[in-house]
């Protein structure tokens, strides 16, 4: 409510941070006794995580003296937070508890990922897509010289996308002969394709195809 009064908004809290599940084959394989805690598998530079200390591997526990059980938690409890908000993070780093305060950021705009979930994408729906920038291209080994489109960074299960073939590090570089270098560019695309089928243009694995899909 604080930033729809002050924002006109809600700006969501940014830790700077990948985050994954414990299971017990990770528990055991860096020397954890238990489940309990999310893994830090990425930070990003010069994000409010890596200001505060928290490194990759560190496997936070508790925020503001509430354990966190799974990724999904920590996210919106993050999110809800909002940005500028200071928190008490407290983490495990090789057997030994720490703390950190951290002052949470907003999401930069060229790191927002977008889900497309809604029926009317069709044969596209159920794909997460993300900019393509140094983040996103190091995270699945996008090669330097890839620079247009836009990346899907995730593809829900039993989806329309999944059934396509759509996979997450697919990069969409044209919707109907449509150029795409941005999230606005593949919605724009998208909906002023006709009713019948759509033509990718998809790069993976160092080359690029055309794909048709039933919208």
């Amino acid at each position: 409510m604080n930033s729809l009064v002050k924002h006109g908004k809600v700006i969501r809290g940014w830790l700077g941070v990948s985050i994954q599940d414990l299971n017990q084959g990770l528990a055991k394989a860096m020397g954890l006794d238990q489940t309990i805690g999310v893994l830090v598998s990425e930070v990003a530079e010069d994000g409010p995580a890596q200001k505060a200390g928290i490194k990759r591997g560190d496997v936070i526990l508790k925020i503001n003296g509430k354990q966190v059980n799974n990724t999904g938690q920590l996210r919106s409890t993050i999110a809800s937070l909002g940005a500028g908000a200071k928190v008490s993070i407290q983490y495990v780093r090789n057997k030994k508890e720490k703390t950190s305060t951290v002052e949470l950021d907003q999401l930069p705009e060229n790191l927002a990922a977008h889900s497309f979930f809604e029926k009317d994408y069709g044969a596209l729906s159920g794909i997460t897509i993300a900019p393509l920038n140094d983040g996103t291209k190091s995270k699945f080994q996008i090669p330097d010289q890839v620079n247009q489109g836009v990346i899907i960074t995730s593809v829900k299960d039993g989806s329309p996308s999944q059934m396509a073939n759509l996979r997450p590090g697919d990069i969409i570089l044209e919707i109907n002969r449509m150029e795409v270098n941005s999230v606005d560019d593949f919605r724009d695309a998208y909906k002023k394709s006709s009713n019948g089928d759509t033509l990718l243009l998809v790069y993976r694995n160092g080359r690029a195809y055309y794909l048709v899909l039933k919208k």
